[in-house]
């Protein structure tokens, strides 16, 4: 499924780069730290809603896709972004979601869209199953 693969993106430890998310619609994006970032000119920019509205980033976050994401998903990204798995055991998932609401809104954390827009058949720019 996965498209890109972006060196160091989903491990653990020292060497993680970052992690893939799902949103609820199914489409892959890049989580990482801003010197994470792939040197990747087709990569594009962020997604610019989750720093524009903290309503917007907890609901991205809060609805991610329930079986494409790994279950513990939340925890890794904030393994990530602590860079220490020992100290998630202060935060249950509710003040986790904070904490990378905080970390997308000061850009901390970054999220880029991997997935490509499709050409439809009709010429139209849209997702494949739209006709």
């Amino acid at each position: 499924m996965d498209l890109f693969k972006y060196p160091g993106v989903g491990r653990s430890g020292h060497f993680c780069k970052g992690h893939y998310l799902f949103c609820n619609f199914g489409y892959q994006y890049l989580a990482c730290k801003a010197q994470d970032k792939p040197d990747d000119p087709l990569l594009g920019l962020p997604v610019l809603g989750c720093y524009a509205s903290e309503d917007y980033a907890r609901d991205f976050l809060t609805s991610l896709h329930q079986w494409k994401n790994p279950l513990d998903i939340i925890s890794q990204l904030m393994c990530y972004l602590l860079g220490d798995k020992h100290s998630l055991s202060r935060f249950n998932e509710e003040q986790a979601i904070d904490y990378l609401v905080d970390s997308l809104l000061n850009k901390d954390l970054l999220i880029f869209e991997v997935d490509e827009p499709r050409m439809t058949f009709s010429g139209h720019w849209g997702s494949e199953s739209s006709s």
